[in-house]
């Protein structure tokens, strides 16, 4: 009906004795009008794959019209492990693994089925699983919303048939079995209109980053030669770098596109920030309520000016959000609900292709792009709804009062709301992230014993009583409960940050690995009635180690140059190491980080341009952890000499050996930006030799005494110019033919 959702995950095994690697699988349902569509899609990956780095797995179920493999013409469903191939031959270049006869595409199980078989016969360490066909919106009866449309039975995979869903089922069947209770590293969308913030709330316990678009896609859907390209040249690439790279191969195949539903593409974190996010929308939800409602006028008008896409009722939360901060004439607290709603989607218009992309940082939002103004990463369903529409069955209406909002209510009356907040409480000693005894660090380390005081809130109008909960453990492997259940006092409506007095707690496991995640799993129960379930997520840290030391030196070059070598020992109980300098006492600034280089002996190193002759500067190598504790290691204080005065001149040009070219050496003695080109006698650029940043001190670059078009200029005198940072310095030189 609309476009295309896969299901990819790509497998990396694990290279013996290298790193991590990646497993990613695609489920392909091309068993529809998409089947040729599909047939080029398999074509791109093969092109761009590299076997020898990871694996390609697909599933790939055929139309009545065939598709075609080096066995010739199948109209069933086949497995492959893909290797590198040639493009736009609409052949598959390998044997399929096998052939599972007419596959019912569309139904759950055969998706959960194809995500165990793929993540059980290629391990790896990180894994991608992206579907691949049809994304429907809300206009079917029953209004389910759905994907993965297979016309040989009709069939199509459920987001709100049912609670758990048929979507959640599929996942929770994958997590729980091939995976062992750990998450998918990215789930993604290769279809239409999945970029929602329902979908996302159903994904969010099973991975932990999801990657779609909140409009229909291009017939092409995804670019996969960049992205790939991407874990050809890093095969560990971190799942978010991977998730920044699928956002930036959108944006390199569809920009300038436009067209009536110009594209759009996001990643979003659905660990930490999430429930932050839910809990704003919530706190939103119950605003507008308050505000007058659904049917409110302003509240209308803002929501029928959101950004819209393909489908009416689906529109940009952030924007609804924006709307409803710059109107004057809504209540203020309505109006800061928004703010902080927008807070946590974490969209800034910043967009450059490399380091930023239009996401503070903050928020969910690691990455989005849209190739005209209106999207900015979420969408969300906005039409009216009825106390029998399915709608009521999506995750998104057990954690926020966004159905009530949609149901049409204008006061909360006997409603209750108790939602999850945090982990993390104030106390007299200030705010901590976990409660691991003293002297802890605040994070999970293996063997260590978790203390968490839960928080939650009552967003609804009428009191919660008998308020408790119980948590659980999604991988019992890292980790077991020793206190499962807490309770709270009864909470008021409208009451939030209750916290309980009464803690949970979990012991971490001895062989827990560090960097993994373990999700905790919290069921709230009150008024006697159903329990909902969240859900928060803790990375472990690694086990404290007995030996550690570092070693700063400092050494300088003929310019003043401080070249800063570290010598370290056992840094692996930090996440990562910051090198900063000051050149007045305290005034410290962050000048390089460093990944964490692991247990033995390392020595990292940095060449500090920015300093001056006759300065006196400190140097300090810091640890951090990922909660945020930071610990100095090792400072160094060190007076640059006063060496050689560097002047920003062209010093020298000479012909080099067996060439007719010349050898250009000069001095820099501001770092910046400069260009050194050629003029003629009449003062014509001929040629640009370079344009860039040049650090202080000597450089070299050479000329072969041609033009821009790469032909040999004539003989005669030429002006050779180094120009930049508000200084020029010009040298004479002759071509002799």
């Amino acid at each position: 009906m609309l476009k295309k959702v896969l299901i990819l995950t790509i497998l990396f095994l694990p290279f013996i004795l290298f790193g991590d690697y990646w497993t990613l699988c695609g489920y392909i349902d091309a068993d529809n009008n998409l089947n040729s569509a599909g047939q080029d899609d398999v074509d791109e990956m093969e092109t761009y794959c590299n076997s020898t780095q990871y694996n390609v797995i697909i599933q790939i179920d055929a139309s009545s019209s065939g598709l075609k493999d080096v066995n010739g013409t199948f109209k069933t469903c086949r497995r492959y492990h893909l290797v590198n191939g040639n493009n736009s031959n609409s052949t598959i270049d390998v044997s399929y693994i096998t052939d599972i006869g007419e596959a019912s595409m569309g139904t759950w199980t055969t998706l959960r089925d194809f995500g165990n078989w793929a993540i059980s016969t290629y391990p790896a360490d990180k894994y991608f699983l992206w579907v691949w066909d049809h994304g429907n919106d809300w206009t079917k009866s029953p209004a389910i919303k759905d994907m993965m449309n297979d016309d040989s039975d009709g069939s199509s995979i459920h987001f709100a048939d049912a609670k758990p869903s048929q979507y959640e089922r599929a996942l929770y069947g994958i997590k729980n079995n091939s995976l062992n209770g750990k998450d998918l590293n990215l789930m993604g969308f290769d279809a239409c209109l999945m970029g929602m913030a329902e979908i996302m709330t159903i994904t969010k316990p099973y991975a932990e980053i999801q990657v779609s678009s909140e409009e229909t896609e291009p017939g092409d859907g995804w670019e996969y030669q960049y992205w790939l390209d991407a874990v050809d040249a890093d095969p560990d690439i971190a799942p978010e770098e991977l998730a920044k790279e699928l956002v930036r191969a959108y944006a390199q195949r569809y920009d300038g596109t436009g067209g009536n539903n110009p594209p759009t593409f996001s990643a979003v974190r659905l660990k930490m920030e999430f429930n932050k996010f839910l809990e704003a929308l919530d706190n939103f939800a119950r605003e507008l309520i308050l505000a007058g409602g659904y049917s409110q006028s302003d509240i209308s008008t803002a929501r029928q000016n959101a950004y819209e896409f393909y489908v009416s009722e689906q529109r940009d939360l952030w924007d609804f959000a924006d709307n409803i901060a710059n109107d004057n004439d809504l209540p203020q607290s309505l109006r800061a609900a928004a703010e902080s709603l927008k807070y946590w989607i974490g969209w800034e218009n910043n967009w450059d292709g490399n380091d930023n992309l239009n996401a503070t940082g903050n928020g969910i939002l690691i990455a989005e792009w849209h190739d005209e103004s209106g999207p900015h990463g979420v969408a969300i369903y906005t039409g009216s709804i009825t106390s029998s529409s399915n709608y009521l069955n999506h995750r998104i209406c057990d954690y926020t009062l966004w159905d009530e909002f949609l149901l049409g209510y204008t006061s909360l009356g006997g409603v209750t709301n108790v939602t999850f907040h945090d982990y993390r409480r104030t106390q007299s000693g200030g705010v901590f992230t976990v409660d691991d005894g003293p002297g802890g660090d605040g994070i999970p380390d293996p063997g260590e014993t978790i203390s968490f005081y839960l928080t939650v809130n009552n967003s609804g109008g009428a009191t919660a009583t008998g308020v408790s909960a119980t948590i659980d453990i999604d991988n019992t492997n890292y980790a077991t409960r020793i206190d499962s259940t807490c309770t709270f006092p009864d909470i008021t409506g409208g009451s939030y940050h209750i916290a309980s007095n009464d803690p949970v707690t979990i012991q971490i496991s001895n062989s827990a690995p560090a960097g993994e995640w373990i999700d905790v799993i919290v069921t709230l129960t009150y008024n006697g009635k159903a329990t909902q379930e969240w859900s928060f997520s803790l990375k472990i840290g690694a086990p404290p180690l007995a030996t550690y030391g570092a070693n700063l030196m400092c050494s300088f070059n003929d310019y003043g140059i401080v070249d800063v070598q570290i010598d370290i020992r056992n840094a692996g109980q930090y996440d990562y190491l910051v090198l900063e300098r000051a050149n007045v006492p305290g005034n410290y600034q962050r000048i390089q980080l460093f990944s964490n280089p692991g247990p033995g002996s390392h020595r990292l190193h940095y060449t500090d341009y920015e300093t001056q002759q006759g300065n006196t500067y400190t140097y300090r190598l810091v640890g951090v952890r990922s909660s945020g504790v930071t610990k100095v290691i090792t400072t160094k204080t060190v007076k640059v000499p006063f060496i050689h005065q560097v002047k920003t001149e062209i010093e020298r040009v000479e012909p080099f050996a067996k060439t007719s070219g010349a050898k250009i050496q000069f001095s820099i003695n501001k770092p910046g930006e400069y260009e050194l080109f050629v003029i003629d006698q009449i003062g014509r650029r001929v040629k640009l030799i370079n344009r860039g940043r040049y650090e202080r001190g000597e450089h070299i670059e050479y000329w072969q005494k041609e033009d821009d078009a790469g032909n040999p200029l004539p003989g005669g005198v030429y002006w050779i110019i180094l120009r930049g940072e508000g200084q020029k310095s010009v040298k004479k030189t002759f071509v002799i033919r």
